[in-house]
């Protein structure tokens, strides 16, 4: 199994690839998302690496749920050859994006994930690995049929389900109560989708998830083993001496940190541990 410092290498050669792209997203570009959230992204791929590399049988499929800019299918094939599907809204697939993924042998597959609950997926389904890593937080709309339909048709039986959130109740969320603002987006992103900026009808946060919430989601639509973790990881753009003291508490207790993982399966027993990642 490749390690940190090959995945980061790889990671490093796709961002120097992305520049070139002018597909944005909200106000981020993808060059500024990807250097900014490199160690999050990184440690995400190291997981869904393991899933791959450790299966009990070869994984050929993954699917990604909301994967802009490709950067988890992309690495993913590069270091494994495992066939990769993406699937995204069609304002995040037109143009250079569509020619990129196609460039890199991704097949993409447009989708408006709000009308899953009467058009489902056309998918065959048998993906061993199925990833969506901080995407349905941007959804105004219940997460509860795409999930169904994730564990009902598209993961095979020793299939492995990844996926990340924000955490709703975060230290940066509980402070912001206690300063007096808002723990929710900023305003700044609804502002852009009125103004149509590209990109930016999907880029608010909608809906942020806790720890119980990811459970009881998971557990409703069909997930049956399953473990979640929380982790708090340093952004490239806040590197001060005041972020690190922030991370130094955020980390103090599960409930304080940044971000939620969970790794769910219909039957195999699944956990972080399990897959040997830190």
């Amino acid at each position: 199994m490749p390690d940190m410092k090959t995945v980061q290498n790889e990671y490093d050669a796709f961002l120097s690839k992305a520049v070139e792209l002018d597909s944005p997203y909200g106000s981020n570009t993808i060059a500024t998302y990807l250097k900014a959230y490199r160690e999050r992204i990184c440690s995400q791929i190291m997981v869904q690496l393991a899933v791959v590399c450790k299966a009990r049988t070869p994984a050929k499929r993954m699917l990604s749920l909301g994967g802009w800019p490709g950067v988890a299918p992309i690495m993913l094939n590069r270091l494994t050859g495992i066939e990769s599907t993406l699937v995204d809204h069609p304002a995040l697939l037109t143009g250079v994006m569509g020619q990129f993924y196609s460039a890199h042998g991704i097949k993409a597959v447009e989708c408006n994930f709000s009308d899953i609950a009467v058009e489902p997926l056309p998918l065959s389904g048998g993906y061993q690995l199925i990833e969506c890593c901080q995407c349905i937080e941007h959804w105004n709309f219940s997460p509860i049929p795409m999930f169904k339909q994730i564990f009902s048709q598209l993961l095979s039986t020793n299939g492995v389900f990844f996926i990340t959130v924000p955490n709703a109740v975060s230290l940066y969320r509980r402070a912001s109560i206690v300063v007096g603002r808002t723990p929710y987006p900023a305003m700044q992103s609804f502002i852009e989708v009125d103004e149509n900026k590209p990109g930016a009808e999907i880029s608010p946060h909608w809906r942020e998830y806790t720890r119980k919430d990811m459970e009881q989601l998971i557990l409703y639509c069909g997930g049956r083993s399953m473990d979640i973790r929380t982790k708090t990881y340093s952004i490239n753009a806040m590197k001060n001496w005041q972020h690190r003291i922030y991370s130094l508490f955020s980390n103090l207790h599960p409930s304080l940190r940044e971000n939620i993982e969970a790794v769910c399966s219909t039957e195999a027993r699944i956990s972080f541990d399990r897959l040997d990642i830190d």
